[in-house]
């Protein structure tokens, strides 16, 4: 008995990390880091991990267009956040949780192209929005514009 309680604690214990491993990634590209979290850093081999850290933009190179895009991207991530939390939420099994955590990064991915972005180009203009206090400001200004306009 004591065992399948172990065993159910343990199964338990890795969906509520992969649930946290979905939201932190949705949140990471959202900012454009793109970064994997440690919670998924963990059980990937080096050779599995993807390089995923882009060289870093200048702010000064960031452009009005950049960011605009830039500001698209983070409103629809954001609506696909919304759209994929009740499921994360919902998921009993880690294959559920993948599923869905694919779901989520293809329409990301998706999202981020229809701007006629790339993925890096994307990380890059999030880190230099990171680094810059006045980028960032503007940033989130665009982005707040953006989604107080969306029904």
């Amino acid at each position: 008995m004591r065992l399948g309680a172990f065993n159910f604690h343990k199964l338990t214990e890795k969906v509520m990390l992969l649930k946290l491993f979905a939201t932190r990634s949705l949140l990471a590209l959202m900012l454009g880091l793109g970064a994997m979290s440690s919670v998924y850093a963990q059980n990937q081999s080096p050779q599995q991990m993807p390089s995923m850290q882009p060289e870093a933009m200048n702010p000064a190179d960031v452009s009005d267009q950049h960011l605009e895009k830039f500001a698209n991207v983070n409103v629809k991530a954001q609506e696909i956040q919304e759209k994929y939390k009740s499921e994360v939420d919902g998921a009993k099994t880690l294959d559920d949780i993948e599923t869905i955590q694919e779901k989520m990064n293809g329409e990301l991915v998706d999202a981020i192209e229809s701007e006629d972005l790339s993925v890096q180009k994307y990380q890059q203009v999030g880190m230099a929005v990171q680094q810059d206090p006045e980028l960032r400001q503007r940033a989130i200004e665009k982005i707040t514009e953006k989604s107080n306009s969306r029904p």
